[in-house]
């Protein structure tokens, strides 16, 4: 019970009896630790947040998927860097830092600091992944998979790299469903290779 108290606000731990809420307790955790992860990645200007249950994921490489995933965390990382049409023919991802790097990073200094904080696991990936990204995606409600076969942020359209931490806390969410391509076939007429 202290130290819950000295993790969370005094205000928050006292909407909730620490010795005989136990449910309740354990919802008011889950909730407090998605928005310690979410405003961590908001300071690293992440923005696009959405979550799922590993059971909701198509697993596409059992090898890398932690024994203990309960939770996974899908989020955007949008990298369009000009709407100039004269690149020269390089694609706008090859012209930005490398977001495997980034990512890499990126999770070397959040997830030791959630380890820290909740004392729970957090596992990051980007790309080598245990589960199927863009379909994780398209269900946490951050966009649809086009005809194209990319994932279309609903903020940035193709533009955005996939992230992912799984984390070994149940983490209640809304179940979203999956929005359907609206066939504008702007991805079809704007294709290079038409």
């Amino acid at each position: 019970e202290q130290a819950i108290s000295l993790l969370f606000p005094t205000s928050l731990t006292n909407q909730v009896n620490m010795r005989t809420d136990k449910p309740r307790l354990s919802a008011f955790f889950e909730v407090i630790m998605f928005d310690l992860l979410k405003n961590a990645l908001q300071a690293e200007g992440i923005t696009r947040i959405g979550l799922l249950s590993i059971d909701e994921c198509e697993i596409i490489n059992e090898r890398l998927l932690p024994s203990n995933a309960k939770t996974v965390i899908m989020f955007c990382i949008p990298y369009r860097s000009t709407h100039d049409k004269t690149t020269d023919g390089i694609s706008e991802y090859a012209r930005v830092y490398d977001y495997h790097r980034y990512c890499s990073e990126l999770f070397e200094r959040i997830i030791p600091f959630m380890h820290h904080e909740t004392s729970h696991d957090f596992f990051g990936f980007c790309d080598h992944s245990p589960i199927n990204e863009k379909l994780a995606a398209a269900k946490c409600g951050l966009g649809i998979i086009g005809k194209n076969s990319l994932f279309i942020d609903d903020v940035y359209g193709s533009f955005v790299f996939l992230g992912t931490i799984i984390c070994d806390i149940s983490i209640e969410h809304s179940t979203v469903q999956i929005k359907n391509c609206i066939n504008c076939n702007k991805c079809a007429v704007s294709c290079p290779t038409k």
